[in-house]
């Protein structure tokens, strides 16, 4: 097990959700104040040293990405936003190499992932496409520096040498809206979906950071979407804790932004904007 320079970026779901917003944009490239989620998503891989994403996308939204790029990584000369550095007017980062890949019809997260699979040569990181992950202690104007969730992911990895997925804390009263965690000295023992709030499993929710091993393809096949529909990736990572071991990174000390819904998005919006506002006033 080698370092992990690949990561799998899905983004090939329906928003259904988000309509009638995601009608004319897709959700993961809505904007979290003024920032793309899927440009946060690809700085995320940078910082975490990633050097290939596969991004995997429906036919609708391939569509879109393409007219999107057609128009050139960076379409706007030094004469446009002189205040902004340029690198904020590219969508993909220098030295990320990118593929995508399509998912023809959406079949849950497993499903995504095995679109990717065949092209992937070693240990990889997935990320939601629908999530941002920022850390609370990076602190000034660089706000893209803060996404540090799959480099904490990476180092967990190459310290333990173990599968591992992210947490975070959300409370009691939240609980039953995630796939919720129990976690016994850092290893993941079951993982629940929506678990009811008369069954509390505790807090620590999935939040859309994962990182399996090169030879998931295999331990895959023994989890048919046939016989697990929805829950195909939670019947897999329960098989993977018991092979290969599972880990629980807890990343509680990141805000956690979803833009699976309209509510969620919106008070997501108000708070990164005043996170953002107040760190432009103490660096000014």
């Amino acid at each position: 097990m080698g370092h992990v320079n690949e990561a799998v970026i899905l983004a090939g779901g329906r928003g259904t959700r988000m309509l009638p917003a995601t009608l004319f944009s897709p959700k993961e490239f809505l904007p979290l104040f003024d920032v793309p989620i899927i440009k946060h998503l690809f700085e995320e891989c940078i910082i975490a040293g990633i050097t290939k994403v596969h991004l995997v996308l429906s036919p609708r939204k391939k569509a879109i990405f393409d007219a999107i790029m057609s128009h050139g990584n960076e379409p706007y000369d030094q004469s446009v936003r002189k205040d902004l550095d340029r690198s904020e007017l590219r969508l993909v980062p220098d030295g990320l190499d990118l593929s995508v890949h399509v998912q023809e019809s959406p079949g849950g997260v497993a499903d995504a992932i095995s679109v990717a699979l065949g092209h992937i040569s070693g240990d990889f990181l997935v990320l939601l496409g629908d999530n941002v992950l920022l850390s609370n202690s990076v602190e000034g104007r660089d706000h893209m520096a803060a996404n540090t969730a799959s480099l904490r992911m990476v180092e967990d990895y190459m310290a333990n040498r173990t599968p591992c997925v992210g947490v975070v804390s959300v409370g009691r009263s939240m609980a039953s809206l995630y796939g919720i965690a129990q976690v016994t000295d850092g290893s993941v023992v079951s993982i629940v979906e929506k678990p009811g709030k008369d069954d509390y499993r505790g807090d620590l929710a999935l939040c859309g950071r994962y990182l399996f091993p090169k030879d998931s393809s295999s331990i895959l096949e023994g989890f048919s979407v046939e016989e697990h529909g929805e829950l195909q990736s939670i019947a897999f990572m329960l098989g993977l804790s018991e092979t290969h071991g599972l880990r629980a990174v807890d990343l509680s000390d990141h805000s956690w932004y979803d833009s699976g819904n309209p509510d969620s998005w919106i008070r997501d919006q108000v708070k990164h904007m005043e996170m953002r506002k107040g760190q432009s006033d103490n660096g000014s």
